[in-house]
């Protein structure tokens, strides 16, 4: 299903205008998590090196790729806050965790700059899985406005840094994308452990 979707990506590259692929690219990258992350900014990268253009106009495509991720993105948060409120309310008793606590954790995020901070550092690194940070900042409702000019600047500088790989060389573009592929495995795992740590925390808060 995946190598079909990339199929369609490839052949969507060759019909329209770059930045019109990028933008389609970039939201249904970022909704659809199993396409690599890196593939449709590097393809747009060394569509621009190979239709002469210079190096300046990746600031432009970057941004293009911002935005369509945050899109992407925005979708993602919204149907994560969606479910928190349904899932919690009827089954968080059972493991002691309530609608409260996690707004909680979403409130400290924005009042602090270090929340803030890690926002778009998360969006910038290659390897961190956007996906799964759009669905953490939905579930504990980091506020709409932070979450999203933290994607935007986020996503422009790890978009910035794909579209370079692609527009120096294709070679170099697969090479960097199984690296990235491998560490964004790692990087979901991480994630998932710290999920679990914070719900253990709020457990163990909420008995004492």
């Amino acid at each position: 299903m995946i190598d079909v979707i990339l199929g369609a990506l490839a052949a969507l590259s060759m019909h329209v205008p770059v930045d019109v692929f990028i933008f389609v690219g970039s939201i249904l990258e970022e909704v659809i998590a199993p396409i690599p992350s890196p593939f449709v900014l590097t393809v747009a990268g060394g569509i621009a090196h190979a239709a002469g253009s210079e190096m300046e106009v990746l600031f432009w495509l970057a941004a293009v790729g911002a935005v369509g991720k945050t899109l992407g993105a925005w979708v993602l948060y919204w149907i994560a806050d969606r479910l928190e409120d349904v899932i919690v309310p009827r089954y968080g008793k059972y493991v002691g965790v309530v609608h409260e606590d996690i707004e909680r954790v979403g409130s400290r995020m924005q009042k602090d700059w270090r929340g803030k901070a890690f926002l778009v550092v998360a969006r910038a690194l290659p390897f961190f899985p956007g996906g799964v940070v759009s669905i953490v900042a939905g579930i504990v409702k980091v506020e709409r406005i932070t979450y999203l000019w933290t994607s935007v600047v986020g996503s422009y500088v790890r978009s910035l840094l794909y579209l370079y790989i692609g527009y120096v060389g294709t070679e170099s573009a697969r090479e960097w994308q199984e690296g990235m592929d491998f560490l964004e495995v790692i990087g979901k795992a991480v994630v998932a452990l710290g999920i679990a740590g914070l719900i253990a925390y709020i457990i163990l808060r909420r008995k004492k």
